[in-house]
């Protein structure tokens, strides 16, 4: 998961830099289109985690 983060700290300093970096907006679209599959997978990780939390959580009360 820790490499997903990577990924989205990358393209989020893209995202952000100056016009200089990212010269054109179709650019710009694919590095934001990129960063939303990172954060929808990155959802589903951390969603994951979260049921096998609850999971054990249940099972350490039985």
């Amino acid at each position: 998961m820790q490499d997903v983060v990577n990924k989205e700290v990358i393209l989020r300093t893209k995202v952000r830099c100056s016009g200089k970096d990212l010269p054109s907006t179709r650019q710009t679209s694919n590095v934001r289109g990129d960063l939303d599959k990172l954060v929808n997978q990155l959802h589903k990780c951390i969603t994951r985690t979260v049921k096998y939390i609850i999971l054990l959580k249940r099972y350490a009360y039985l």
